[in-house]
């Protein structure tokens, strides 16, 4: 994303949309969910589901009038844009997936747990490329562990992700994925290691994810 530079923050370029759809929990009832730049995929990441219409509609004011998204309207120029998000979104999703099927034996296979926990956190993790703090719109830091974990040969998965919230407010206070790693311990036993690699914005107070540190750990 081109980031443009104004005198007034407020003017600067919206951070992602906001959109009020139906809700599978019943009728009547709606779901509040996001998509932002980092992640054109998320356009189902629900933040908030089973509202009564008001309430939803005040989630999503607040989100376009104090946090800088646009809401999602039934206009054809809008429509285009969301969906093309999704669209590349998913086309992301299935490269990640082709590039987790590995060719490579699994390093992991044969160690004990302790082992295992060792050899990720250790060697396979760039723990020297994610320290500090990164002010990309693509998630450059993650992308760094992933990648390593493909280059290793890791039979693992995302199983999972969520934002969370700052203490004033603000639902893109920082990110966290789940995942998990499968190998065959030293025992012959079918074995899981799950973790968490957990971006958490150092940002303005309008944009926490401006800027972002990493932590991750498997084990």
């Amino acid at each position: 994303m081109k980031v443009i530079k104004t005198k007034n923050h407020k003017q600067a370029q919206v951070k992602g949309y906001v959109r009020v759809q139906p809700s599978d929990s019943g009728e009547g009832l709606y779901d509040v969910s996001v998509s932002t730049y980092k992640n054109p995929n998320l356009g189902g990441q629900g933040l908030k589901s089973g509202l009564f219409l008001q309430e939803a509609k005040k989630i999503a004011a607040k989100l376009v009038e104090k946090w800088g998204y646009k809401l999602v309207k039934e206009d054809l120029s809008t429509n285009q844009r969301y969906n093309k998000w999704l669209d590349e979104g998913r086309n992301k999703q299935t490269i990640a997936n082709k590039k987790i099927a590995q060719v490579k034996s699994n390093p992991l296979d044969g160690k004990s747990n302790q082992q295992a926990r060792n050899i990720i956190n250790r060697k396979i993790i760039p723990q020297e490329q994610i320290k500090g703090f990164f002010t990309d719109d693509s998630w450059q830091g993650i992308q760094q562990i992933w990648n390593a974990f493909n280059t290793a040969g890791l039979d693992w998965n995302i199983m999972g992700s969520d934002y969370y919230p700052t203490d004033s407010g603000n639902p893109m206070g920082g990110k966290i994925w789940q995942v998990e790693v499968n190998f065959i311990n030293n025992k012959g036993r079918p074995t899981k290691l799950g973790g968490t690699v957990t971006a958490a914005g150092a940002g303005t107070v309008e944009d926490p994810l401006s800027r972002y540190d990493i932590t991750a750990y498997i084990g």
